[in-house]
């Protein structure tokens, strides 16, 4: 799933006006390629400078703990958050992954390309369980004009893979794998065992409905652009985006569905489009002193 769809409901989000306790859960699910993972953030957030200006109202700083898991692997770490102006979010996120073997985990190449789930399949028997550390940096921003909405956001994100060994005929462990690529299932990249991943996705949206006081409804176009830069793998697309919350109580959640047909891609352009669909609760509530 793109990190993009949750960064695209801090859109229409208004910070707390005291330190607070805020969390976001999520659960998304994907086809083309195929995946489903489950995410929560957790963070205390305080305001920064606040004032009567529009880029001073809902200022703030969190700091906190992100989790992850799907089908392939689990993420946990620390992750900082900062909004020193309305218009700008940065996130820093410090993770730790574990892939797991059998069907699921890391599948490692000898160059870009044929990553699709059909050939894939065929090589189920060298997915290999790993452990891999990654430090990211994500700035988003962020403008509304009218009914006019849009953001562009960026994440820059360092990869160690622990490179696995091999196994002999008789299940002893060998030498350290040959091949200087693996297959990465939620960025869809292959990608160097030690890499730099480089994400962008920007989006403009028409707010149908301006979910302050019942529904929101948001839709537009939206550009996704992500690359290894070790590796040279990359993957454009550009499609259409849907945000709607039918309501404005705390229980009611958000939905975000993205269409993406690929316009460069080693493998996917010309098949079926990326899909994306992602149902996410936020709660922001006062620290009591």
């Amino acid at each position: 799933m793109s990190l993009a769809l949750l960064l695209a409901l801090a859109l229409n989000a208004q910070a707390a006006d005291e330190t607070s306790l805020w969390s976001r859960h999520a659960v998304g699910v994907g086809l083309y390629p195929s995946g489903a993972i489950v995410d929560s953030r957790i963070q205390v957030r305080t305001p920064m400078h606040r004032s009567e200006s529009i880029l001073f109202r809902d200022t703030y700083a969190g700091i906190g703990l992100r989790g992850a898991a799907s089908p392939a692997f689990v993420d946990i770490g620390p992750r900082i958050s900062l909004a020193p102006i309305d218009i700008l979010d940065v996130d820093i996120q410090g993770s730790w992954h574990g892939y797991y073997g059998g069907p699921f985990g890391l599948l490692p190449y000898e160059e870009p390309g044929s990553k699709l789930s059909v050939v894939r399949d065929t090589r189920a028997d060298e997915i290999v369980a790993a452990s891999a550390f990654t430090l990211s940096v994500a700035p988003t921003l962020k403008l509304k004009v009218g009914p006019i909405v849009a953001f562009d956001s960026w994440m820059v994100e360092a990869w160690s893979i622990q490179r696995p060994h091999d196994r002999t005929s008789e299940g002893e462990r060998g030498g350290e794998i040959a091949e200087d690529y693996v297959y990465e299932p939620y960025r869809d990249l292959v990608i160097g065992w030690r890499d730099v991943v480089v994400e962008h996705q920007a989006a403009v949206a028409y707010v149908l409905l301006p979910g302050e006081d019942g529904a929101k409804l948001w839709i537009g176009p939206t550009f996704r652009d992500r690359w290894a830069t070790g590796s040279g793998d990359r993957s454009t697309a550009l499609g259409a985006m849907v945000i709607w919350r039918p309501g404005t109580a705390t229980a009611v959640p958000t939905v975000v569905v993205q269409v993406l047909p690929y316009l460069r891609d080693a493998d996917r352009v010309g098949r079926a489009p990326c899909i994306q669909a992602q149902v996410s609760w936020t709660l922001d509530d006062p620290v009591r002193r």
